[in-house]
């Protein structure tokens, strides 16, 4: 069974490109940069919502509750879900390329490789600016975090989902998980 969890506005992302983000806006950081369920962010005034909400699936052959990452327009106050405090970053940065981390997990059972169960799955969004930096947005497969990195080379920081998928399976089943960097523009 095959089931696609991508369900990012490819046109919406798109069409972010060249313009410059203003200041984005999170939920005050408590232990790590994690925002709950949702960040914001401004581009030539208008502002923009990432979420990371759940939605039932079909999930590896059972329905789940598995979070979806999402980004729309946002037209309304921007308020923190959990804790109290949004807090602003200034950015001041035009969008040189948006890059999507997509990743096909496959479920193999070992007893009869052709019964595979797959999941095509967004699991974070990265910007990068004219200058290199870069800001990314990871989704929390369990939970409905956002975890938040800024610096550069930020591809490295998805690589352990990877390796933790492909751990976890046993028991009578193989996992492989591969991951994709796709820029928006090619999509």
């Amino acid at each position: 069974m095959i089931t696609n969890n991508q369900k990012m506005d490819i046109k919406l992302l798109s069409s972010l490109i060249g313009k410059k983000i203003n200041s984005f806006y999170h939920e005050k950081f408590v232990f790590r940069a994690v925002s709950y369920g949702a960040v914001y962010f401004d581009v030539d005034g208008q502002k923009y919502q990432i979420t990371d909400f759940y939605e039932s699936i079909m999930y590896f052959g059972a329905m789940e509750d598995i979070s979806v990452l999402k980004i729309q327009e946002y037209n309304e106050p921007i308020k923190a879900l959990i804790e109290d405090e949004i807090v602003t970053s200034k950015v001041e940065k035009k969008i040189k390329k948006i890059t999507l981390v997509n990743g096909h997990q496959s479920i193999i059972e070992d007893s009869d490789p052709t019964d595979i169960d797959e999941l095509y799955d967004t699991f974070g969004i990265i910007f990068t600016f004219e200058d290199g930096y870069q800001f990314a947005f990871e989704k929390d497969d369990f939970g409905e975090h956002i975890e938040i990195y800024r610096g550069y080379n930020l591809e490295e920081k998805f690589a352990y989902i990877k390796t933790n998928f492909e751990k976890v399976t046993g028991g009578g089943t193989t996992g492989k998980c591969i991951l994709t960097f796709d820029d928006v523009e090619t999509l």
